[in-house]
């Protein structure tokens, strides 16, 4: 084989992996941009939600947190961590409106991210948790 066109099948090959390797970050770049994040809620706006129709509160607490109360309506008690949670998520009506809140913030919202990712199109995450919630003014 000549040396020219070994060079020119070098310079092919190594194009084509540079624009390979370009259309796959962007493809993937793409995705990640589409993918849609839970939506954080105040105290406020999900103390009116939970007035709503069609609307489910889910508790994330693990049960010593529970036992210092919980917020009232809430209809669905879940452990991310446990066995049966995404059984638990799957029997739930994907059309409806989920307020999810935990102790602080982090099991609420990696439920909620996997609510979303699952095709929940409204779950909600209350932001500041049940800590917030007990901060608010109108807490007695």
């Amino acid at each position: 084989m000549k040396t020219s066109t070994l060079i020119a099948l070098v310079i092919i090959f190594s194009l084509t992996n540079i624009f390979g390797c370009v259309s796959n970050t962007q493809n993937q770049f793409e995705a990640s941009a589409q993918k849609t994040t839970f939506q954080h809620i105040d105290v406020k706006n999900f103390e009116q939600k939970i007035q709503e129709p069609n609307t489910v509160v889910i508790d994330m607490l693990i049960p010593s947190e529970v036992a210092d109360g919980y917020i009232k309506g809430t209809t669905i008690f879940a452990d991310i961590n446990g066995s049966d949670f995404e059984k638990q998520i799957q029997t739930l009506d994907k059309s409806k409106t989920y307020l999810v809140y935990c102790r602080s913030v982090a099991r609420s919202s990696k439920a909620s991210q996997y609510m979303l990712d699952k095709g929940f199109g409204n779950a909600y995450k209350l932001s500041g948790g049940m800590l917030g919630w007990k901060a608010r003014p109108e807490n007695p």
